[in-house]
């Protein structure tokens, strides 16, 4: 009996891959990651598991190819870091794939501490190494990093690397450097259609639209076709009157090109000309949407939240959800000012319950910062206030916040719970805090005034380690 088959059948599909890949180790790597990815299915947790006991149990899984996307796969986990070690020969591809496995969980820093670690290495890094980190510096939005990347990008010689310089383009803009993203794409040799999206994209996202109007008019006159996303990007930076015209010259330009069927561009220009004030434009549009998604149903609640139909608005939102369509931040945050609008006109504001229900609200769907300004205006706060901004925080991955929270909270005269402890220790497991996910659960373990450790705290532990 093979490994796989005495596994629990939670593990199944993500089993489904490795069995391929285990029969067929020494076939071509490109059909193992085919098979690899279109398999895992599994939650993470429980793919891990799976992985680190058919690495005990299967001598066969010794594909270096295989062993790389795994230590991608499961980057987060200390098993991940204990196969990279055991790895007979770390090479470039091994270390790509544990930085890229760290960016796709959005650990930046433990991405670029893994850079440098594999250059002190001697390891020479590749164009696939450093787009990753580069990468990292936009999710640090770190430009001082950036700018050090750069220099190693010319010294390495990677500068004429279309995919490298189009990554210093993005990260550049992400630190709203749009000068310095201007200048890389004028020395750039060689540019194609991601080049100059990103580029119309870096003045759409730092409030250029004049300047991204005449890049993208530039980009027609070179005989490129501009893709949906910069279209979206374009459409994206209108956001006042006074672009009302250019709107509708992008609108007409992109039904000459067939791509009012692609559900972004609707929605887009939905909410654009809800910014501009056209509520006529809007509601042609609107009427004219197809498929009512989340995507779609949250435009359209935003639109007539811009117009200031709040009342349209909240009867769209009333249809959404009989739909059965479900909300997420977007959603919140268009109905969740409308309902907060509301509760400050009849005058219940000051009202901690209800107070604490706003907090919750934009807590539990992600809408961080609008959480954050309910919890701050608040003039008393108890502990359920606490709980929800610090479960909000934890659970949609702003694990420091969560943890400066909880200190904030040690200050004051409010006593954790059992749930604040077991929210920041999540938030310390999945931002990989180990040392003060410990030093909290000691003082929990110790402290004779506070809720002993459960089942579950124990278990945030084990997975904290």
């Amino acid at each position: 009996m093979s490994p796989i088959s005495r596994l629990p059948c939670a593990y199944h599909p993500f089993s489904c891959a490795l069995t391929t890949i285990c029969r067929h180790v020494d076939s071509d790597p490109a059909d193992d990651f085919v098979c690899f990815s279109s398999n895992a299915n599994a939650s993470n947790e429980d793919s891990i598991n799976l992985v680190a006991q058919l690495h005990q149990q299967n001598g066969s899984l010794q594909s270096l190819y295989f062993l790389n996307k795994i230590i991608s796969f499961c980057a987060k986990s200390a098993f991940s870091q204990k196969l990279f070690h055991e790895l007979p020969h770390r090479n470039v591809v091994a270390w790509n794939s544990l930085i890229s496995g760290y960016l796709h969980v959005r650990l930046p820093e433990i991405a670029v501490s893994l850079f440098i670690k594999m250059l002190k290495e001697g390891i020479v890094p590749t164009a696939f190494s450093v787009s990753a980190l580069l990468v990292a510096c936009s999710q640090l939005d770190d430009e001082g990093i950036g700018a050090q990347v750069h220099c190693l990008i010319l010294k390495q010689g990677l500068c004429y690397n279309v995919v490298v310089e189009t990554g210093l383009i993005d990260t550049y803009s992400k630190c709203c450097n749009v000068e310095d993203s201007k200048r890389v794409f004028d020395q750039m040799k060689e540019k194609n259609v991601i080049t100059w999206t990103s580029m119309v994209t870096a003045y759409a996202q730092n409030e250029q639209p004049d300047d991204a109007m005449i890049l993208f008019k530039e980009m027609l006159s070179f005989g490129l076709r501009p893709n949906y996303v910069a279209y979206n990007s374009l459409l994206s930076s209108f956001s006042s009157l006074e672009y009302l015209g250019c709107c509708k010259q992008v609108h007409c330009r992109a039904v000459h090109e067939g791509l009012l069927d692609n559900v972004y561009i609707v929605v887009t220009l939905a909410t654009v000309y809800s910014k501009c004030d056209s509520s006529l434009d809007f509601q042609n549009v609107h009427s004219s949407v197809r498929t009512r998604n989340q995507i779609s149903w949250n435009a359209i609640i935003a639109g007539f939240c811009n117009l200031g139909s709040g009342e349209q608005a909240l009867k769209c939102f009333c249809e959404m959800r009989q739909a059965g369509i479900d909300i997420d931040y977007c959603t919140v945050t268009s109905i969740g000012k409308q309902m907060h609008a509301l509760i400050f006109k009849i005058g219940y504001d000051s009202n901690v319950f209800v107070q604490n229900r706003l907090v919750f609200m934009y807590a539990i769907c992600g809408a961080i910062s609008d959480a954050k300004k309910a919890f701050s205006s608040m003039d008393e706060r108890d502990l359920v206030s606490w709980n929800s901004l610090l479960s909000g925080c934890a659970h949609h991955g702003y694990g420091r916040e969560a943890v400066q929270l909880f200190e904030q909270m040690q200050k004051t005269e409010i006593t954790p719970d059992g749930t604040t402890f077991l929210v920041v220790l999540s938030a310390c497991c999945h931002a990989v805090f180990i040392d003060k996910g410990l030093q909290y659960f000691y003082l929990m373990r110790n402290d004779a005034s506070l809720e002993s450790p459960r089942a579950e705290h124990y278990a945030a532990i084990v997975g904290l380690l």
